[in-house]
């Protein structure tokens, strides 16, 4: 059975005395009774405790933002950013993934999928991401561009010449 937002915040509190998080949590929880936009009120809760260190704590609402409306890329984004932090990597792809299907000129989620791709050793698919990366913006940063130069010489180091590796 789910815990209710108030029972959550209550398990919280109890657990943490520090008067600065009980205070915060407070005003949450009156925030939260009065509201008419649960997504939003779990998504400000969410990044709340993201921004204090509870990953854990913020996923819970992170989930429960895109459980109200999925539809809504920082949501997803925020669910994905939790999962990256907590080394879930495959799960933090696949809701950068939703928000890039919902706009694929989302170039913040374009670049999280060029990034993880690489991470996760999918070097086809970071260079499909940074291409478009690239293409979309001239300030995609070198950093990212060497990044490109990196996967294409991983996928086949003819595509790269020795000047252009020595540049990166």
């Amino acid at each position: 059975m789910e815990k209710s937002l108030r029972n959550l915040f209550i398990d919280f509190i109890d657990k943490n005395e520090n008067s600065d998080v009980d205070s915060f949590f407070k005003k949450m929880l009156t925030l939260a009774e009065e509201s008419q936009d649960p997504a939003q009120v779990h998504n400000i809760i969410g990044k709340e405790f993201f921004s204090r260190g509870y990953i854990e704590q913020a996923l819970i609402h992170f989930e429960q933002s895109v459980k109200y409306d999925s539809k809504e890329k920082e949501y997803l984004e925020n669910l994905g950013l939790s999962y990256y932090s907590l080394q879930m990597i495959e799960k933090a792809y696949s809701y950068f993934y939703r928000v890039y299907k919902l706009d694929v000129n989302d170039l913040n989620a374009v670049q999280n999928l060029a990034l993880l791709s690489n991470e996760m050793g999918f070097h086809h698919q970071s260079a499909f991401y940074l291409e478009k990366l690239l293409i979309e913006t001239s300030e995609a940063g070198s950093e990212l561009l060497n990044l490109y130069i990196n996967t294409l010489y991983i996928l086949d180091p003819s595509f790269v010449s020795e000047d252009l590796l020595l540049c990166v």
